[in-house]
């Protein structure tokens, strides 16, 4: 039922060009306080029950165990930069949610993830709050995703989100590969839901 409603308002804004507009330059500075409130995203989208449930299954305590060893583990990083590598990976685990599995693109991101695993009993109580199941680390090994995959997340993230220039900086250049002719067709001749299901069965 969210997920229906999430891309229901995904797809009123359309497939356009005008995604683009949604990248943020006012705040270019590395600082935890210019983190975009409820993870940026954008007003349209009906999310605040999955943000809601995120912030319950993300235990305080938790992100601040995985804080401080990342920071020990990383003395060149600071702790601005950690705020906003979590905020990515949070972002991470809304769209990862909602299509019940999505690649990882950032490798500075998912050093954070890393750490959070380590923390076995933690990591498992957030999957199962979250997700309702385990969420499982598969690593990316391949330096060159294929191209409908991060086509894909790149629609996705663009449509929920405002993508900031930390965005572009971790995540890498967004909208280098366009959705194949065979995607934009199953938006135009599916409904939500059977759109949602058959990119689920495919991957």
């Amino acid at each position: 039922m969210v997920i229906g409603i999430i891309f229901g308002a995904l797809l009123i804004t359309g497939l356009t060009v005008g995604i683009i507009t949604t990248i943020v330059k006012t705040q270019p500075s590395l600082v935890k306080e210019n983190i975009p409130e409820h993870l940026g995203v954008l007003n349209h989208v009906p999310m605040q029950p999955l943000l809601s449930q995120l912030n319950v299954a993300l235990d305080d305590e938790y992100i601040q165990q995985v804080k401080l060893r990342f920071l020990k583990e990383n003395p060149q990083r600071s702790e601005d930069e950690f705020e906003w590598l979590l905020f990515e990976l949070k972002r991470y685990f809304l769209v990862a949610n909602i299509l019940k599995k999505a690649p990882m693109f950032s490798e500075d991101i998912d050093e954070i993830s890393h750490e959070m695993i380590l923390f076995t009993k933690y990591y498992q109580s957030f999957s199962e709050g979250f997700l309702g199941e385990m969420l499982h680390h598969i690593p990316n090994t391949d330096s060159k995703p294929a191209p409908q995959d991060r086509a894909f997340f790149d629609w996705i993230f663009s449509q929920l989100f405002q993508i900031t220039e930390f965005s572009w900086k971790t995540w890498g250049s967004f909208f280098n590969h366009p959705l194949s002719g065979e995607t934009l067709k199953e938006f135009k001749e599916s409904s939500i839901e059977e759109f949602v299901k058959a990119k689920l069965i495919k991957d």
